[in-house]
């Protein structure tokens, strides 16, 4: 789902966008992704090295939505109640956020995600279709 149509999702349950506010949440989230993106990935191999290594590269090429954006303001990353980022916990890859790098062309990223790599934020396009938590 797109970012927004994961939202409204997990808002119509009754829960939000999963929003790490800690280290410990960042890594709860982090790691239940890549266990739930192991078990789908997981269905069809047994005992194949290659497709193992296939899988853990996939794992850590995943990414998915959390509840920031700065789709009101330019710069000022907030989680979905409104409370700003800078003012709580953070786990911005090594420059990022950087709105796709202002290049010529590029659409603005202004919706995060947690990369599974190693549990870092990222900015991306809000039109992305990616796996989300509801918490």
């Amino acid at each position: 789902m797109t970012r927004w149509e994961a939202y409204e999702y997990c808002n119509a349950m009754g829960r939000k966008l999963a929003q790490p506010r800690n280290q410990a949440e960042n890594t709860f989230y982090g790691a239940y992704g890549r266990d739930f993106y192991r078990r789908i990935l997981d269905v069809n191999i047994v005992g194949n090295k290659t497709n193992k290594q296939f899988v853990e590269k996939q794992i850590k090429d995943t990414k998915f939505w959390i509840g920031i954006s700065d789709d009101e303001l330019e710069g000022f990353w907030q989680y979905d109640d409104g409370s700003p980022v800078s003012d709580q916990f953070s786990a911005w890859a090594v420059a990022q956020p950087d709105n796709g790098g202002n290049g010529l062309g590029a659409k603005p990223e202004n919706c995060g995600v947690i990369e599974l790599r190693e549990y870092n934020w990222n900015d991306v396009e809000c039109e992305e279709k990616l796996h989300f938590f509801c918490a």
